[in-house]
């Protein structure tokens, strides 16, 4: 909070010496000198009752221009109908304090993201006499931090798939082993001259591939345990040799020489 002192009188004003010049009007030297910021004074009712030259620059109004006029025009259209100008003073006075960014207005009706600061300005009988507003333009920060979150989520996006590529990538390898399996076998039962004993262990290779590739399913009990290793899937018995009618498909043999599996 900003204390409103009564200029001090009897003061020298050379101007060979900042020390030497009013304190007013040193406060005045130092307000005008600074072009990056908006300093100015509000009345108690928020209407303009200084102007800088950081203000004019980049707000775009001349001081006879904008003194005496509502501090509510540099806000946009649609805070000004949502009350946001009001509420900003209301916040400073029960906080002590209002800082916020936004979108503010220019004279030319262009926009610009502002860094905003509203004290409140009493005077020594606590009485409110008006309110001390900073504004700066920060455009050019918040499009730097935007393009920078842009990069960072393109490069979790990218971190992403490139891990999606190598998961799907493995499993496309393994899926290839198994077929390659499962093809061999099956082309070596085509042989007519395959005897039995071999016949049954290629089936049985078979199977067991089957078995490796084949997750655990439920039942109303829970979720049946995945096969221990080397043994067969429910439902895919071993056949052996003499037990080939037990085995829920069967081979024979057709009357060209091939081989049939129903």
């Amino acid at each position: 909070m900003s204390i409103v002192e009564p200029p001090e009188q009897g003061k020298s004003s050379l101007l060979g010496s900042l020390a030497l010049l009013d304190e007013p009007y040193r406060y005045k030297l130092l307000v005008e000198a600074v072009l990056d910021y908006a300093i100015f004074l509000l009345d108690a009712d928020g209407y303009v009752a200084s102007w800088n030259a950081g203000a004019q620059r980049f707000k775009g109004y001349q001081a006879s221009e904008i003194i005496g006029q509502h501090f509510s025009r540099f806000y946009t259209e649609e805070d000004r109908r949502d009350g946001v100008p009001q509420r900003a003073l209301a916040i400073a006075l029960s906080e002590g304090r209002f800082e916020a960014e936004g979108w503010r207005v220019r004279k030319d009706g262009s926009r610009f993201w502002a860094s905003v600061v509203i004290d409140p300005i009493r005077d020594y009988g606590g009485q409110l006499v008006g309110f001390a507003k900073v504004t700066r333009d920060i455009t050019d920060k918040r499009r730097n931090q935007l393009e920078l979150q842009a990069t960072q989520q393109a490069l979790h996006r990218a971190q992403r798939m490139e891990a999606l590529g190598r998961v799907t990538g493995g499993l496309a390898h393994d899926f290839n082993n198994f077929i390659s399996v499962i093809n061999g076998a099956a082309e070596l039962l085509r042989d007519p001259t395959l005897t039995t004993e071999k016949r049954l262990k290629y089936i049985n290779a078979i199977c067991r591939h089957s078995a490796a590739r084949h997750p655990p399913h439920e039942s109303n009990a829970g979720v049946r345990p995945a096969p221990a290793p080397g043994a067969l899937p429910h439902g895919c018995g071993l056949m052996r040799p003499g037990n080939e009618a037990d085995f829920p498909r069967r081979t024979r043999r057709r009357s060209s020489g091939g081989i049939s599996v129903a």
